[in-house]
């Protein structure tokens, strides 16, 4: 059976939070790789105020297995009430880089 690679966004507010949460996940074998971009500019709606913050983006390569338990990490970690945690399906990548993002997110071996 041929796994789903997912590619999960989750804003975080700066880049030692995201480092954090992508050293952990990387780690726990949860992801293959994560991707830290900064800055952003978040525009939102929070408790009825349209908010605008700078923050870091974490691009976090998965497989849709996993996404449960990333998502718990996530939320351990993370510093706010509500952080984004989107996954998108990966339609198509290289051979090459799919065999090696799934072998990367299998646990190690006993």
């Amino acid at each position: 059976m041929s796994q789903t690679i997912i590619l999960i966004h989750c804003s975080c507010k700066d880049v030692q939070e995201a480092q954090t949460i992508a050293s952990a996940l990387i780690e726990q074998r949860l992801a293959g790789c994560a991707t830290i971009s900064s800055p952003v500019l978040s525009v939102y709606r929070w408790q009825q105020q349209v908010e605008s913050e700078p923050e870091v983006l974490l691009q976090i390569k998965s497989t849709q297995q996993n996404f449960a338990r990333v998502e718990a990490a996530i939320l351990s970690l993370h510093s706010y009430d509500v952080p984004e945690i989107i996954a998108t399906e990966i339609s198509a990548c290289s051979k090459d880089y799919r065999e090696w993002l799934i072998q990367s997110c299998q646990p190690e071996p006993e």
